[in-house]
């Protein structure tokens, strides 16, 4: 599917509703009526509500007009419609306009028979017959004539259906199709069209009569303006004027000019624009205000499709003041920054659809059916994954491989893994050009290259000190599309409803009586809770991935003079040797799952003086005769899974270093004297012996080593806890040799620790059976702390591979047992475990003394407290099995007791 380039269009409007619903609303308005018009909101059609009008004998002139002003009429006929007068006037009404306006006229039988209306017997003709009493003869023949009339119509008999909401769905698209409106007819091979029209139609609120402004942002090839043309073609009979502006109208309207920062060039376009809208020639306009004279008293639709300049947007519609009541902006962009600085705050994020939909489409473009053919579904199934669900690569590869046999599939399948579709390319390569900036786009390049999938944090520590203006840059990146920030969290909904029932609490404290929304309450507390667990990654769209690398590709014929190496061909033939020229290599990410083994030279790494990342992969053997004499002093990365010697180089003085991962490692020893780390991971590195680290006290972080530690405060406020210090991230799982006692007991630096055991060690003052201890003696609180914490331990029992979160609820009493504050559910501590067994998860809680606790401080002399550890995934094979805690040691650490640190 790719983006309409079509002429912007316009219509009219010639009809106030789509429907006209008449019915007994003591049979029909709580149940059948309030679906049926709410079904019609979310596909855009306007029905007239009468808003429960006083009723009376004669027909009141409003709802004549309603009548008249209605392209189709729904006549709900049920037991007790024909009791009242009004309703049956209303029919006449409606019978009028069906043959002098050719109205259109659905008749619904509501648990009735079609023949007592026909014939005005049974029950029904019972009810019709009081109704007719001291009525003229011309009366009641009229009424007979209509009943019979509109009840021999094909209609809907609500008996035949065993399901109401499938019915009334049906009916619903009848209307559609009798409206001409069905999606179908227009946009048949974009699958779930309906459903992003229902969730548009919430943010258009079309019985509104404010002028309001509503987005459509997603990333290229997602189907945005697929889903703008289905609503423009749906609404535009509802708007005195609409109009679909589009890549080519800017274009033609801006040719001859740079940009639109001329204050002419803006004026030429809107002249252009009110010229389309209006459908008038010679527009005269002297000033960008001017617009409003001409639209402020007309009811307008404007859809600007794929919007990149926000000059086009301040030309066309920079007020909403100009246009009249009712008026729909719909803006469709890649660039959420666009809809932020207009304060368009009502958007519908376009996301990717779901696997079944995503077959769909694909069976859609490559077999014109709705499911694969016999023996093209697992092929099916993989082009799927490699098009990552894009609705744009499903189309482009789908529409590559119809009308070709399995044989031709096959033999095109390696073509398709290996490289990204021209098509597809040339489209999501516009976003990266938008860029506009070159900070931004080497973020990007990186991402696509090596951190795709990496934690924020981590991404951020690791480009530090490159001048790439990484928060920024990644913002940028996110509203542009190019990239999402996730959260990979579950929420326990029982502390998520705690927490609601306390902010419930102190908005009526704070405001009694007021005017105060559960539901924003609710988000507050989940995005209070998401905030503090802090787990936000990066994920790049798989084809925007490999369009990053193809960028990458492009920068060179030579491999050593591209800045990232990601083809395995390409890093085989510069690892082999040590020759050549790679001082311009910044990283290197390979992955040997795929081939046996990869020869490395001794000296391969030795003209690479730039490398800063370095992501070795396998779960093979690698081919290292001689080892591996030299790393860059300037690595920041240095991940190696597999690595097969006992020992770093020798001259290996990584000052530069911020995370190491050695997962599988044959490690016995890391290096001699203390080194530079944020974050290290050595699971299942059994001959691992010692190690020793610190933090950079350059960068103001905290300086630690097994024997000498210095806590510093951390400048940046924006990011607590580790605002408050510096977190070190350990992994030692499986290091069966390496003596843990005196890691475990530093205490200047946060940490979290994850090793095999099935033993809370002694360390641990106050030990437990089970996930709770109770009746802790506090130690002694000060005001000065700017945070309480002590270390925690819990051993968690695996069954298999998985994945878990600790959590803490805790309870602090004074002296008599009263309970002074209580704190639900925070999340600590999160690690993946690759087989069964006992874990020791080892971590720092830390809570800065807020307002909830510095008033409190007297109260907690002497007091106690109550620990609840929990895993906070409820369908986890996972069980706490014991647990343990240790306060500060005052006396060890007396230098820096102030800081509250462990």
């Amino acid at each position: 599917m790719a983006s309409s380039s079509s002429s912007p269009s316009s219509s009219s409007c010639n009809w106030p509703y789509d429907i006209f619903p008449s019915f007994s609303g003591e049979d029909v308005r709580k149940t059948f009526l309030s679906h049926f018009l709410k079904e019609l909101d979310q596909k855009l059609i306007i029905a007239f509500k009468d808003n429960e009008i006083e009723r009376g004998q004669s027909l009141d002139p409003e709802l004549k007009q309603a009548i008249r002003g209605s392209r189709i009429a729904v006549v709900v006929f049920s037991e007790n419609y024909a009791s009242s007068s009004w309703c049956l006037n209303e029919l006449l009404e409606i019978v009028k306009c069906k043959k002098d306006l050719n109205q259109v006229v659905i008749p619904i039988f509501y648990r009735l028979d079609p023949s007592h209306v026909r014939k005005q017997n049974g029950d029904f003709g019972e009810i019709f017959e009081k109704t007719c009493q001291n009525k003229s003869d011309d009366e009641k023949i009229q009424w007979r004539r209509a009943l019979t009339d509109v009840a021999n119509i094909l209609g809907y008999h609500i008996v035949t259906w065993a399901n109401e909401a499938n019915m009334i769905e049906e009916i619903v698209n009848d209307v559609l199709g009798k409206l001409n409106l069905s999606a179908s007819a227009n946009f048949d091979e974009f699958v779930g069209i309906e459903d992003h029209i229902k969730k548009m139609s919430t943010l258009l609120y079309l019985e509104s009569e404010e002028v309001r402004m509503v987005g459509i942002w997603g990333p290229s090839g997602i189907g945005k303006t697929i889903i703008a043309r289905a609503l423009f073609t749906r609404l535009s009979r509802l708007f005195q004027s609409s109009v679909f502006i589009d890549k080519v109208f800017i274009s033609r309207s801006t040719k001859e000019r740079a940009g639109l920062v001329d204050y002419n060039t803006k004026l030429d376009l809107q002249r252009n624009f009110l010229a389309l809208l209006l459908d008038k020639k010679d527009i005269k306009i002297d000033h960008i205000g001017g617009i409003e004279k001409m639209l402020k008293h007309r009811k307008t639709l404007i859809v600007i499709d794929d919007l990149d300049d926000q000059d086009v947007l301040d030309a066309i519609a920079g007020q909403t003041q100009w246009f009249g009541s009712g008026s729909r902006i719909i803006v469709v962009t890649k660039n959420k920054h666009l809809l932020r600085a207009n304060r368009i705050d009502k958007f519908y994020e376009v996301c990717l659809p779901s696997y079944d939909l995503a077959l769909e489409m694909f069976c859609r473009s490559a077999f014109r059916q709705n499911s694969p053919p016999d023996g093209f579904s697992e092929l099916a199934s993989e082009v799927i994954s490699l098009a990552g669900n894009l609705p744009l690569g499903l189309e482009v590869l789908g529409s590559s491989l119809r009308g070709r046999d399995r044989e031709d599939w096959m033999d095109m399948m390696p073509r398709l893994r290996n490289g990204l579709d021209g098509k597809i390319e040339k489209t999501l390569r516009v976003s990266y050009e938008e860029l506009n900036n070159k900070k931004d786009e080497a973020i990007f390049r990186h991402i696509a290259c090596l951190f795709n999938g990496e934690s924020v944090n981590d991404i951020k520590q690791l480009l530090a000190d490159s001048n790439l203006d990484v928060n920024i840059g990644l913002k940028n990146l996110v509203d542009k599309s190019l990239i999402k920030e996730s959260y990979h969290i579950v929420l326990d909904m029982q502390s998520l409803l705690q927490e609601l029932g306390k902010e419930i609490v102190r908005a009526q404290s704070d405001e009694p009586g007021g005017d105060w929304d559960v539901n924003a309450l609710f988000q507050n507390v989940v995005e209070k809770f998401v905030h503090e667990r802090d787990h936000k990654t990066v994920e790049m769209h798989s084809l925007v991935q490999e369009l990053g690398k193809n960028i990458v590709r492009e920068q060179s014929d030579e491999a050593g003079n591209r800045e990232f190496l990601v083809d395995l061909t390409d890093i085989c033939d510069v690892l082999e040797d040590d020759t050549g020229t790679t001082k311009k290599v910044l990283g290197i990410a390979l992955n040997v799952d795929e081939t046996n083994e990869v020869d490395i030279h001794e000296d391969a790494f030795k003209a690479m003086r730039n490398l800063l990342f370095l992501k070795m992969s396998t779960k093979k053997e690698w081919n290292l005769p001689e080892g591996v004499n030299y790393f860059p002093p300037k690595l920041r990365l240095l991940s190696w899974d597999n690595y097969p010697m006992r020992f770093l180089p020798t001259n290996f003085r990584p000052k530069n270093l911020v995370k190491i991962q050695m997962r599988e490692s044959k490690l016995e020893k890391l290096w001699d004297g203390v080194q530079y780390l944020n974050i290290a991971e050595f699971s299942e590195c059994g001959a691992l012996a010692e190690c020793s680290w610190s933090h950079d006290d350059s960068s103001s972080e905290v300086t630690m080593s097994t024997d000498d530690i210095q806590p510093k405060f951390i400048d940046d406020p924006s990011c607590p806890p580790k605002g408050y210090f510096s977190m070190l991230n350990l992994s030692f799982v499986d290091c069966f040799n390496f003596d843990a006692n005196a890691l475990i007991s530093q205490q200047s630096a946060f940490m979290t620790l994850i090793l095999l055991g099935e033993e809370v060690p002694l360390y641990f003052t106050h030990r437990a059976t089970g996930a709770s201890l109770s009746s802790i003696p506090l130690p002694n609180i000060s005001t000065s702390q700017p945070v309480f914490s002590f270390r925690c331990c819990v051993v968690v029992d695996a069954t298999g591979p998985d994945s878990f979160e600790v959590g803490i609820c805790l309870g602090f009493m004074d002296r008599l047992g009263n309970l002074l504050e209580y704190f639900d559910m925070i999340q600590c501590f999160s690690a993946d475990v690759q087989k069964s067994g006992s874990y020791l998860a080892i971590f720092d809680y830390y809570c800065p003394l807020t307002v909830e606790i510095t008033p409190l401080v007297d109260q907690l002399k002497n007091g106690h407290m109550d620990i609840q550890f929990c895993l906070t995934r409820d369908d986890s094979k996972l069980q706490i099995k014991r647990c343990g805690i240790q306060f500060p040691d005052r006396e060890r650490s007396s230098n820096h007791a102030n800081f509250g640190g462990p």
